[in-house]
């Protein structure tokens, strides 16, 4: 008689390898996921760049018209 090894269709993965793969899956994702949080802080640190850098360009360029930051208009 044929053992249970035997009788195992042979594109099934094994409870092993059912195990690797899902802790595999795991590790990508918490690699995806702490890649997409560092992207995510790049973008806010580039916001706020961005603002700073085009509040300091328009008071820049209401200086060069003569008109003093405090004018408001």
């Amino acid at each position: 008689m044929m053992s249970d090894d035997h009788n195992k269709a042979p594109d099934l993965p094994s409870s092993f390898e059912k195990t690797e793969a899902q802790m595999r899956a795991k590790r990508v994702s918490g690699l995806l996921d702490s890649q997409q949080n560092k992207l995510d802080d790049k973008i806010a640190t580039m916001r706020a760049v961005g603002a700073v850098d085009k509040a300091r360009l328009g008071a820049a360029l209401k200086m060069m018209m003569g008109k003093t930051p405090e004018d408001k208009s």
